[in-house]
């Protein structure tokens, strides 16, 4: 999502305060001094002033969290304006176009700036039946990415409850927030829901940027949840958890075709973890060998190895009968 910050909408000659408003994609604002979409009310900003530009947001790049529609401004002045980068100045010229980066400041006149910035918000939101429709084109206007597989630049995961699953566990890893689907359909009711008394028909967040507050759209807890996790403390973003699984290295159980769960291999990355994939098919002696390097990497650099077990490969390779001599391998 593209935000502007500056002394937008205050009285006149005011350019003390900061107001965050939303540019949607797909459009344009001018910047003037007074009846425009950004209104800097102070004497040395001109009607027209200058413009910023969002380029397209098009559907197909919803699941791509790493995409940024362009931001440009157009200096309508016949004077130059500066922009800091970084702390590197570099100059608009009159008449002209420029393309801005996250984290630029356009110093609009003398003693006057505003500032845009790239607000990533990548939901995650597992394939379920019982989800209501999210219009991806809203999406996509907004700036809002919608992913259907877990990703390291998620920020919000969308979940109806509380519960132990691996994608839930793996954004705690990650310090994601966990919502209810309405957080998400009340960010694009802010962002699409016209404003009729406003002369340029802008929404909410196009006025004030302001996103509903997560707290207000906590799931619900699982029945079966023990107790001892039923608090919305527990489920917070923390930031102590991060690369909580560094040290591990993870031998997750390979199918009769050679693949590891997708899920369990994510969780063991994004929490800073090592994983081996070990085809159940490779044989016992195999097995053995792999135990026995496991045991060496612990004593020599103080690895840990963690086997995670998976019924469905054990039952379409080995057998459990099979396995249980594997695992009295392992433990011994």
């Amino acid at each position: 999502m593209w935000l502007i910050s500056g002394p937008f909408d205050d009285e006149a000659g005011n350019v003390t305060t900061t107001k965050t408003k939303l540019l949607v994609a797909g459009k344009k604002y001018n910047l003037g001094r007074k009846d425009r979409q950004l209104v800097v009310n102070n004497k040395k900003i001109s009607r027209d002033h200058c413009d910023f530009t969002v380029g397209p947001y098009a559907e197909e790049s919803l699941d791509d969290p790493c995409f940024v529609p362009k931001l440009e401004i157009y200096n309508a002045k016949e004077k130059a304006m500066s922009i800091d980068r970084g702390g590197e100045p570099f100059i608009v010229d009159p008449l002209s176009p420029y393309e801005l980066q996250s984290g630029d400041t356009v110093n609009i006149v003398a003693g006057i700036s505003v500032k845009v910035e790239w607000k990533r918000i990548t939901c995650f939101l597992p394939p379920a039946r019982n989800w209501p429709s999210i219009p991806r084109q809203d999406c996509a206007s907004l700036g809002i990415s919608v992913v259907t597989t877990t990703h390291a630049l998620v920020t919000h995961h969308i979940t109806s409850k509380y519960e132990f699953t691996i994608p839930l566990a793996t954004s705690l890893l990650s310090a994601v927030q966990l919502v209810k689907v309405e957080w998400l359909q009340e960010c694009i009711r802010l962002g699409t829901t016209e404003d009729d008394t406003n002369p340029f028909k802008s929404t909410p967040l196009e006025q004030a940027f302001v996103l509903p507050l997560e707290s207000k759209f906590r799931p619900a807890f699982s029945p079966g949840l023990p107790s001892t996790f039923k608090s919305f403390k527990f489920w917070e973003p923390n930031e102590e958890r991060l690369n909580f699984l560094n040290g591990y290295r993870f031998v997750l159980l390979a199918n009769k075709n050679g693949e590891v769960d997708g899920d369990t291999r994510e969780l063991c990355l994004r929490g800073g973890g090592e994983y081996d994939g070990f085809p159940m098919t490779s044989g016992h002696a195999k097995w053995r060998q792999m135990l026995a390097k496991a045991k060496r990497k612990k004593e020599e650099v103080g690895i840990n190895v963690v086997i995670v077990t998976d019924d469905r490969a054990i039952q379409m390779t080995v057998g459990p009968t099979k396995w249980q001599e594997m695992a009295t391998d392992a433990h011994t």
